[in-house]
């Protein structure tokens, strides 16, 4: 469940050689030397490192120094175990766990009273159809009365990462992204590519700056665990809402029904001026113009009064998440 982390602890050392002895053991060569800053930036991938960036501050005056670790520990578990970084496989608390005393073991460091600055609970979702076509459906998920809606990401690839708005400030944003586009977009050899799964869902929170102090050790607590799991499948199997869709009635056309769509999409104004430039585009006739335009109120009167459902796709995804959430 978990991933990228963001660890901060006071400077554990006891002595000049053991300080010396972490530098050198995690390649920590690249420093600011006014502001006595070690850290492995693009180093992370080493294979001592497991993908675990360390930023270490030496301590001036009276005062101690202190290390910042930035990591995923899923694919960290997975370095430990197959040599290689990835996280596109399950991943549940137990195995966090047991990557929390791998984790330990490999840094020789208690991380017991490290703080979490950052961290992320998600899964991953196999699905039938390629993620996109699920992403389109999720319209908003609603917390405390609040609506947050669902929102397609313009700074990345079309389709390719929804969320809840990420703007600077958000402490909680709820994503949803093509995990298999992600993780092939990453690697350079084609055979590894092909490793990664297909239609592959990811689904998580990302909490940033927690609102109360976490201490490491606390992630690993049962109880905790267990609360996050009932937190986690709360909001995405009770808050998450899908965009519905009317059910179709005997008596209505087909065109009533596609009418119907765009007023609810667009509204009356912009659905008249969709038809008029499909008209002047000569995409439909004049008298289909006409027909839309004549028959929008009728339709909007009538079809109001329509049952709703949210669509297959929607359904599956819903299905899978309170399968694997159970």
């Amino acid at each position: 469940m978990y991933d990228n982390l963001r660890l901060m602890m006071s400077e554990p050392f006891r002595s000049e050689a053991e300080r010396e002895g972490f530098i050198s053991r995690f390649a920590l060569f690249v420093k600011d030397e006014k502001k006595g800053i070690y850290h492995n930036k693009g180093y992370e991938t080493l294979s001592q490192n497991k993908g675990i960036y360390i930023r270490f501050e030496v301590g001036t005056g009276l005062g101690r120094g202190r290390i910042v670790l930035c990591f995923s520990l899923h694919k960290f578990y997975n370095a430990m175990r197959t040599g290689r970084l990835f996280n596109y496989n399950r991943f549940g608390f137990d195995e966090a766990t047991e990557a929390s005393r791998m984790l330990c073991g490999l840094l020789g460091l208690d991380l017991s009273e490290a703080v979490v600055k950052k961290y992320e609970i998600g899964i991953n979702v196999h699905t039938e159809k390629p993620p996109e076509t699920y992403m389109r459906e999720l319209d908003f998920i609603g917390i405390k009365g609040r609506q947050y809606r669902i929102i397609e990401d313009r700074k990345h690839k079309e389709y390719k990462l929804y969320g809840t708005h990420s703007e600077k400030g958000k402490r909680i944003v709820y994503l949803f992204y093509d995990k298999t586009y992600e993780a092939r977009s990453k690697l350079k050899d084609e055979t590894r590519r092909l490793e990664v799964p297909e239609n592959i869902l990811r689904v998580e929170i990302d909490v940033q700056r927690p609102t109360e102090k976490i201490l490491f050790s606390r992630l690993f607590d049962p109880v905790y665990q267990s609360m996050l799991k009932r937190e986690f499948r709360q909001r995405f199997t009770c808050d998450l809402h899908y965009k519905e869709l009317p059910v179709k009635l005997t008596g209505l056309t087909g065109k009533q029904m596609e009418v119907y769509r765009y007023l609810c999409e667009m509204g009356e104004t912009d659905t008249i001026e969709y038809y008029r430039s499909l008209w002047k585009r000569k995409f439909i006739s004049r008298d289909q113009y006409r027909y839309a335009v004549s028959t929008l109120a009728t339709i909007q009167q009538r079809i109001l009064k329509l049952p709703v459902s949210i669509s297959p796709e929607a359904t599956f995804l819903l299905d899978q998440m309170r399968r694997i959430l159970s």
